[in-house]
């Protein structure tokens, strides 16, 4: 990175960033909040519109935390020409804040940046993201840059919604406002054009928190009236290292439920539950990698630790052996970290059903000897496997668990197997799955032998 500073781009393709001010756009005369007229203004900031006092009321949770201050950020109170308004969000802090940073020439200084996020010793330590990159109503753009050096939680992002469910960003954000240069030549490989750095606004403020609520990034939604997305419920089995990094073991459950995006995250991945599926269960795992919430390095296989989870997100693989037939295989994942189990069809799941497979799985794993499973670092008389695993031997557990618990799980007899459920057509599906996971559901794969758990 050249020492000044850097620069913001417009990609081509870009079509939320304005070449003017929002306020010479229609879109300004909306209501924060929704798609109307905003007839009414705010009294203290006078810059935040709505159409209502019910939507004004709606804002008011976030809105109040800058409002006031705004009128510290003002024309008189500039410290140069080439000074604009920023937005942080602190570390160390619940509450974002306003501030003016040096932007002469449109470049970013070092000295702004090392300011409040602080100091990365190369360029690719700089993170740059673009809040605006999934809201729909034109505005300026909105770019945050963070410090993946930083190994600090960004408390007042996640303030924003419950522990875990929004991703935790590394140190300070710094959010900077810019338009389009619409007289700027376009670079001849990218296509790009050069951003005008200017000062962000009421409006800008809103759209930056509905950018971090919505962020693809995100492993949960955390405000479902502001996500304009597909969704679907979940039940999440949160990992030992989520629960350590966000220091929610004592106040939040180690499984809840919650409502997710029906797209898969960026930072995580997506598989049929392998014996949910063979019980004729078609239940979907969804992993979160360690970086959703920046675990440190140096122990991340350990915070990963997740016991309750370990079967329920085995995954089937599929190969073909040596005379070309098809094999199958159970892949168990040892410390899969925080994993949400949602149905195929997005019906809900009930948390006492994930429970009981959990339990089922756990009482019929069995140490069997199995020849063609040995090899190096493994014991040579034994492997991991699991045997009757089928429809009537689950309906059989879960019916004695509604007389006899097993450990400290037991089932109201008023409580719904999960098979009472409406089954939708696969093509309604809100979820990803491949066609040979799904060829897999319903199919009887255990006979006289365990499926193996590689």
């Amino acid at each position: 990175m050249a020492k000044r500073g850097i620069e913001i781009y417009v990609h081509p393709h870009d079509e939320f960033v304005l070449s003017r001010p929002p306020s010479e756009h229609p879109s300004d005369r909306l209501c924060l909040m929704c798609s109307n007229h905003g007839g009414n203004t705010c009294k203290q900031c006078r810059q935040a519109a709505y159409c209502s006092t019910t939507c004004q009321k709606k804002d008011w949770k976030t809105h109040k935390h800058v409002c006031e201050a705004f009128a510290n950020f003002t024309e008189t109170t500039r410290p140069s020409e080439h000074h604009v308004r920023v937005l942080v969000f602190p570390a160390d802090s619940d509450v974002p804040r306003w501030a003016w940073i040096d932007a002469k020439d449109n470049i970013i200084s070092s000295m702004a940046m090392f300011e409040h996020i602080g100091e990365f010793p190369e360029e690719g330590n700089l993170g740059i993201s673009s809040l605006h990159a999934q809201l729909t109503t034109k505005g300026r753009g909105l770019a945050a840059l963070s410090n993946n050096v930083e190994q600090a939680t960004n408390s007042s992002v996640l303030a924003l919604g419950k522990p875990g469910e929004l991703h935790v960003w590394p140190g300070s954000l710094l959010v900077v406002g810019f338009l389009l240069d619409e007289y700027a030549p376009p670079d001849e490989a990218t296509g790009t054009r050069p951003g005008v750095i200017s000062d962000l606004g009421m409006r800008d403020y809103r759209n930056a928190i509905d950018g971090l609520l919505i962020n693809a990034i995100n492993p949960c939604v955390a405000d479902s009236s502001r996500y304009p997305f597909k969704k679907l419920l979940a039940v999440k089995m949160t990992c030992v290292g989520e629960r350590f990094v966000l220091a929610v073991a004592m106040t939040r459950k180690p499984i809840e439920t919650c409502v997710v995006p029906a797209e898969i995250p960026l930072l995580c991945a997506q598989w049929v539950c392998a014996f949910p599926f063979m019980l004729g269960l078609p239940w979907v795992c969804r992993v979160v990698t360690p970086d959703c919430f920046n675990a440190p390095k140096a122990v991340e296989d350990s915070l990963m630790h997740n016991p309750e989870a370990n079967l329920l997100s085995a995954r089937f693989v599929f190969a073909t052996d040596a005379g070309g037939n098809e094999v199958v295989f159970v892949d168990g994942v040892e410390n899969p970290g925080t994993v949400f189990i949602m149905d195929v069809y997005g019906q809900p799941i009930h948390q006492t059903h994930i429970r009981a497979v959990g339990a089922f799985l756990r009482q019929n794993q069995e140490i069997k000897a199995h020849k063609h499973d040995r090899s190096r670092g493994r014991a040579a008389d034994s492997t991991d496997s699991l045997s009757k695993l089928d429809r009537e031997h689950f309906e059989a557990f879960w019916d004695r668990l509604k007389t006899c618990p097993w450990g400290d799980l037991m089932v109201a007899k008023n409580t719904p197997s999960p098979y009472e459920r409406k089954l939708e057509p696969l093509k309604e599906s809100p979820l990803i799955v491949s066609a040979a996971e799904w060829a897999m559901f319903g199919r009887v794969i255990v006979t006289d032998e365990p499926i193996h758990l590689r």
